[in-house]
């Protein structure tokens, strides 16, 4: 017999009359439950109706207990025309079947607004259970199973039912013994009581005992490992044995240290579906103590296999937070659950995204019966946990909604899920929902268990959402994977406003109302804005991997800065477009000099300042405590005396007792706004460094065991970083992107608190207004492609923080002044032999902004509030248009085209332009080609045979201005032409050379610099405008432009950096903003788009101009790898050493068919420039980047790794100690792909007074003598008897093999075994092999 659902409607009061005229309303009731209707009869003509009409349900399959629901409409029956909605609303039926008995509710309608009406209707709902069979019936036999199968995995006498059926059968079963196989996977495990423990699965079957692996130091083990139990057994024995589930601590297993324990009974699991239980959690207990509550969760799948059994498949399924964990979950008997209930009040969101397309929208006005409003989202929220889900309800057109709306989520208490999944998705009518945003609340953050802790809460707070890119395309992008969650978020796409709190002991009934307008009133406090202000000061822009278009930076903070959004007052957010510069090797960088971009934005965000400095009071904490404690780790390791390592302890403890004994931060009243959660936080985090401290100090006096003390000061550190965590920190992330063009290509992301601005330093960001350096990363949806480039490095300042503190970050530029320019793009076109500024190719106004949107004539310009004009215009090229295109190479291809044309059946003659470049401009001739200084030729001039041309080198075309070349002559072919090509090589640095003539610091930044004509008159050439600026003009350009500058002194410092333009000067037609004109069609939009237009990019361009520069040389020294990839078919690569550091590389030599390379090589970089004070050179020294290739014939190098290593910085050489070289892990993406032996050390060179050369070897230099690693000759004896179980290779069977061993870049091979399907055996076993190897103790990092 099947479960029923028994819903009595008895009667309602105080409905809603919708007959405004005459009359009243004819109410009935309809009730929807799994896709089935019940109707109730109507009542005419009163407002309190009562029906006692009865109705059933019968359900085939239990129903999931927290998604259930009953839908519950009440209408106004009408004759005529459709019948119109009184109230409606929902009820969950998780009570209901909990109780097995009848439960009344009192439910208030709801309009379609979701707005509560006056009408209240009264139900009564049974859940029946299916009755048991008579046991006397059919004695003996098997009774059927399966209806309650389903059901009884939940319930908490489960073991102890199905154990009473099993002996039911006892009589019947065979007394014949039988192999059986118990087959056992252990998947995970998840909240393990305990910290710092190292937990291992043991399981037992009668005698047999097996365990997994240990996992070190987590509470969230993941193991995957089967085992198999062979039993010989009856039936009935089988069916009274156990399975028992113990997880240990590893560290303490001789103390039989207990985590949890299951038991689970074979005959529960036979009875199941293909006798098995799969991917089934199970609650740990105490087996000492029922009452004691879970002690974590086990996830495991059990098979029990007789004869002609088939098992089951056991893959194990990926980690999912929407698991539906409460339906699949085993309790021991007697243990039982706690009804809760998480209630959600959902108030509102902003900052969301366009998600739909403009195109559509009149016909959404069709659908919606003639809405005119205009709005490009239809946002709704989705909560996720354990499985389970709840919705709001859709707000149409509305980018900012207010939902107002109670959302309740019923789960059963202690839950093992440790995430809240939040997702935003837009709603529509033709095509499925798209997802906008995921964002996830951490239950370990909001809560705490013990006596002490607390029950989850949270807010009101805003909850900040990431995903792709905000810029809405009709065909979606390759990043819109990260809207799911997938990875990490690259942009900033909108927050919400929400308050969660727990409640215990009942389910809710229903799943959603609204919040009452008292309530919404409360929270406004939390929405109080203050104006903030964003800093960034770009030194250096290294390693660049864009070369097609120039780059430039944008910074952002929530949507402002955001270059692409329009409703925003704009801000100086992006630096000056760049062109990349050549480094010598590799990569590219931006040629600042001593001119670097600033940016500043100014944001309003609620002031949650209390909650960031109590976060970077325990970040300096933490990061003062893992700095003593890693130097007495390299003490041990070292073999330092263990008195000097014990008074380092020592001062480690006091200086921890110390910094843990302070006051955290408090809110101000009148300023901040706290909550529960940061009033519960705070004496949580007070109460454990309370303890702390305490523990601290009995270590202190009675530690015997170094290494043991420091296993717990490592457990000090885990506790703090627990406690540093700050669930409600309400301030985005700080986005800084690189751009090229209209593209994002690389962004990196950097926590506020970080950065954020206290006058007292121990509440101030650990980088506010420091040097720091940061690696750009590609979204990590396209990390699937491979992309082992890194997009770019920077050194850069950042500061964030109040407005009335912005006179700090001014004060902290003593290396540099602070300049602001006006800047405006003076354009022209070619036409009829001339410039002009008019024409069919101007597709901009003579003076305008960089991307040509604005119309930016000198003099529409007025000076800002505050800020005053210094001096004149002047011209100001872009600082890359200085470099020619043999910049920073050190090998150079010169190339020249020689032209010839005939006459129709002519001979072939020289062209009138007989020597040109790849575009047919015209060039010096071949033999008048001159050498620049410092340079040598390397060969003669060739001929270039490597392309498709004939024996000559001559390729063919009709007319060469039209191009479409070809290897063969034809008779209609009357141009033709040739390339030749010379190599050209350094002889001598140009910079050293410049160092040698003069020691002025410009005319080293020079030095790599050409001087052309062109460039006094600062003109850029292109053939189109949206195309790559040079600087030198050719045939094919068509337009030019020149950059011209303003300076600006600022009068008032707190003025906004904000032109306001005179005049009104119509736009030309553009891409970008034909776009955004299109997404505002009403007049209002217009208008305000128009403001925006006439505002974006008018912003100024700021500098540090610094006042000093240095020179510095690096060396590094690159000894071995070990443990590389073999990536060729010989099963060795040829692995070579590229390292990047600031604006240049190099690479070492190739080592061929070798795994552990030996390079022995010393690489210097002679020219490296930094500005500013040197002192924040020696604070935060740029990274050297070594990345280890593999040497190809045919196409690119392939990657094995990369590591970053921080340079020795010596600021006075002579004084300067030897480094120590030091073992690096080789990192390709997130896995370890071997190791690298290397340092360098970084010398001030101003003086020159510079440590000697090191000694050469060739053209090389190797590592000096006290840095290079002392060696002994080692022997290695080799036992290599023979081969087995060989595959095929390239499908033929393997006959005369012979083995290679590599060690050290030595090889040495075994004889040729003559046929192996004989004689599988080496006639030689033994193998030798001498070789060199370390003497002293490496240190490892």
């Amino acid at each position: 017999m099947s479960p029923h659902l028994q819903v009595l409607v008895s009667r309602a009061e105080n409905l809603t009359n919708l007959e405004t005229a005459i009359g009243k309303s004819d109410p009935y009731v309809v009730l929807l439950f799994q896709g089935e209707k019940r109707k109730t009869n109507v009542v005419y003509g009163n407002l309190n109706p009562a029906w006692d009409e009865k109705f059933e349900w019968k359900i085939k399959k239990r129903a999931q207990q927290s998604d259930e629901y009953l839908t519950i409409t009440v209408k106004d029956y009408e004759r005529f025309g459709r019948n119109r909605l009184i109230g409606e609303t929902s009820l969950l039926l998780r009570n209901a079947i909990e109780a097995l008995r009848p439960l009344d509710y009192e439910l208030t309608l709801f309009d379609h607004h979701q707005r509560p009406t006056t009408g209240t209707l009264y139900i009564t709902v049974t859940f029946r259970q299916p009755q048991e069979e008579n046991e006397d019936k059919n004695e003996g036999g098997r009774p059927p199973l399966e209806e309650q199968q389903d059901a009884s995995l939940t319930d908490p006498n489960v073991l102890q039912f199905t154990r009473q059926r099993m002996s039911i059968r006892d009589g019947i079963l065979p007394n014949k013994k039988i192999k059986y196989q118990i087959r056992v996977k252990v998947i995970e495990a998840r909240q393990l009581l305990g910290s710092d423990i190292n937990p291992v699965c043991r399981i037992s079957l009668r005698e047999q005992a097996k365990q997994t692996r240990a996992k070190k130091k987590t509470t969230k083990p993941w193991w995957n490992e089967i085992f198999f139990f062979h039993v010989d057994l009856t039936p009935v024995e089988l069916f009274s044995e156990s399975v028992d589930f113990r997880v240990n601590n590893a560290r303490a297993l001789r103390s039989n240290l207990l985590i949890g324990f299951f038991k689970l009974d074979l005959g529960i699991i036979y009875e199941q579906s293909q006798h098995a239980f799969l991917n089934k959690w199970l609650l740990l207990g105490n087996p000492d103590d029922a009452m004691a509550g879970a002690m974590g969760y086990l996830k495991a799948s059990v098979v029990v296999l007789g004869p002609g059994d088939e098992c089951p498949n056991l893959k194990t399924p990926a980690r999912s937070e929407e698991e539906d964990v409460e339906s699949n979950l085993l309790l021991p008997a007697g243990v039982q659950l706690r009804p809760a209930a998480f209630i959600f009040d959902i108030y509102q969101g902003e900052d969301l995204p366009r998600m739909d397309m403009g195109l559509l929208e009149s016909a959404k006005k069709i659908i919606s019966a003639g809405d005119g409003k205009k709005e490009l989202i239809d946002p709704y929220l989705v909560i996720s946990f354990a499985g389970h889900q709840i919705k709001s309800k859709i707000m149409y057109c509305d980018d900012n909604p207010h939902w107002n709306q109670k959302l309740l989520l019923g789960f059963q208490f202690p839950s093992m899920c440790e995430n809240i999944k939040l997702v935003i998705k837009d709603w529509d009518r033709l095509t499925e929902d798209d997802v906008i945003a995921t964002a996830q609340i951490a239950l370990p953050a909001i809560s705490a268990p013990g006596d002490t802790g607390f029950l989850p809460c949270f807010g009101p707070s805003w909850v900040n959402f990431y995903g792709s890119p905000r810029e809405y395309t009709d065909l979606g992008t390759e990043y819109d994977d990260l809207n799911l969650g997938k990875g990490e978020g690259c942009a900033y796409r909108g927050r919400l406003l929400l308050s969660l709190r727990t409640n215990i002991g009942a389910y809710p009934d229903v799943t959603s109302f609204s919040i009452e307008n008292d309530d919404v009133h409360r929270v406004e406090p939390f929405c109080r804005r203050r104006k903030y202000s964003l800093h960034a000061a770009f030194i250096d822009a290294t390693m660049i991997s864009v070369t097609d278009t120039p780059v430039e930076f944008e910074v952002s903070i929530g949507n402002f800065g955001n270059k692409f959004e329009y409703t925003l007052t704009p801000s100086p957010s992006t630096t000056q477009p760049t062109n990349a510069v050549f480094d010598g090797c590799r990569y590219y960088f931006l040629p600042w000099k001593e001119t670097k971009p600033c940016v500043v934005i100014s944001s309003h965000w609620e002031d949650v300042s209390f909650r960031l400095e109590a976060m970077n009071m325990l970040t300096n904490i933490i990061d003062s405590l893992e700095t003593r404690l890693n130097n007495i780790k390299k003490g041990l390791d070292a073999g330092k005396p263990i008195t000097e390592l014990a008074v380092q302890f020592v001062a480690m403890l006091n200086q921890l007792i110390f910094d843990a004994d302070i006051e955290l931060p408090k809110p101000v009243p009148g300023q901040h706004i706290e909550n529960e959660l940061d009033r519960t936080y705070r004496d949580l985090r007070t109460d454990e460094l309370y303890k702390l401290r305490q523990q601290a100090g009995e270590l202190r006096e009675k530690a015997t065991d170094l290494e043991e003390a420091l296993q717990e000061v490592e457990n000090y550190v885990k506790i703090l970083k627990n406690l540093a965590t700050e669930p409600q920190s309400s301030m985005p992330d700080v986005i800084i992107w690189m751009l090229s063009g209209k593209k994002r290509v690389a962004y990196c992301r950097i926590p506020a608190n970080h950065i954020i601005f206290n006058p007292d330093p121990r509440k101030c960001g650990k980088w506010c207004g420091k040097l720091q350096t940061l690696i750009l990363k590609h979204p990590d949806s396209i990390l699937k492609n491979s992309l082992w480039k890194v997009p770019g490095l920077l050194r850069m300042k950042l500061w964030l923080g109040l407005e009335i503190y912005d006179v700090h970050w001014r004060s902290s530029q003593t290396d540099a002044e602070l300049s602001v320019f006006a800047e405006t793009y003076e354009n022209q076109a070619y036409v009829l032999g001339k410039w002009t500024s008019s024409g069919p190719t101007m597709t901009r106004h003579s003076w305008s902004d960089v991307n040509g949107m604005l119309n930016l004539s000198k003099e529409i310009f007025v000076a800002p509030r505050g800020w005053r004009f210094e001096g004149d215009w002047f011209v100001n090229p872009e600082p890359s248009m200085q470099y020619d295109e043999d910049a920073g190479h050190r090998s150079f291809l010169e190339d020249v085209y020689e032209n010839q044309n005939r006459l129709p059946g002519g001979h072939w003659v020289s062209a009138p332009t007989p020597w040109t470049d790849l575009r047919g401009d015209p060039k010096t001739p071949r033999d008048d080609i001159e050498l620049p200084p410092n340079w040598e030729w390397d060969d003669v001039w060739q001929v270039d045979l490597n392309r498709a041309v004939d024996e000559e080198g001559w390729e063919y075309t009709v007319e060469a201005t039209l191009g479409g070349y070809h290897p063969v002559e034809k008779t209609f072919h009357l141009c033709r032409r040739r390339r030749w090509v010379r190599q050209r090589n350094y002889t001598k640095d140009r910079i050293q050379s410049a160092l040698e003539s003069s020691s002025d610091i410009d005319k080293i930044s020079q030095s790599s610099c050409h001087s052309d004509a062109s460039l006094s008159n600062g003109w850029e050439y292109a053939p189109l405008f949206n195309m790559k600026f040079h600087s030198r003009p050719k045939r094919m350009d068509l337009v030019r432009r020149r950059r011209w500058h303003r300076k600006l002194v600022a009068e008032d410092p707190t003025a906004p950096l904000v032109f306001n333009l005179t005049g009104t000067a119509k736009p030309k037609a553009s891409t970008v903003w034909k776009k955004l004109m299109s997404e505002a069609t009403d007049s209002s939009h217009q208008k305000t788009a128009e403001e925006a237009r006439m505002a974006l990019l008018s912003c100024p361009r700021l500098f540090l101009v610094f006042k000093s520069a240095h020179r510095f040389q690096l060396r590094t020294y690159i000894y071995q790898a070990r443990d590389l990839a073999a990536l060729d078919k010989s099963g060795f690569s040829d692995p070579y050493a590229c390292i990047s550091f600031m604006n240049q590389s190099q690479k070492t030599e190739v080592v061929t068919q070798s795994l552990c390379p030996t390079w022995d090589q010393t690489l210097l970089f002679e020219e490296v420039i930094f500005y500013g004070d040197i002192v924040n050179v020696q604070r935060e020294p740029p990274p050297v980047s070594v990345e280890v290739y593999d040497r190809d014939a045919f196409g690119e190098d392939e990657f094995l790794g990369r590591t970053l290593i921080n340079p020795a910085v010596h600021l006075k050489p002579s004084s300067a100690k030897p480094p120590r070289l030091a073992w690096y892990d080789v990192m390709q993406g997130k896995q370890s792909a071997g190791e690298i032996l290397t340092s360098s050390e970084l010398f001030l060179a101003d003086s020159g007074e510079l440590p000697f050369f090191p000694p050469r070897q060739g053209d090389l230099y190797v590592i000096p003598s006290g840095i290079r690693p002392v060696l002994q000759r080692t022997a290695i004896e080799v036992l290599c008897w023979g081969i087995r179980n060989m595959k095929t290779f390239e499908f033929s069977q393997i006959i005369r093999p012979s083995i290679q061993f590599e060690c050290g870049g030595k090889v040495i091979e075994s004889k040729t075994i003559r046929d192996a399907r004989i004689n599988p055996n080496f006639e030689e076993p033994v193998l030798y092999l001498e070789m060199v190897s370390f003497t002293v103790i490496l240190r490892f990092n």
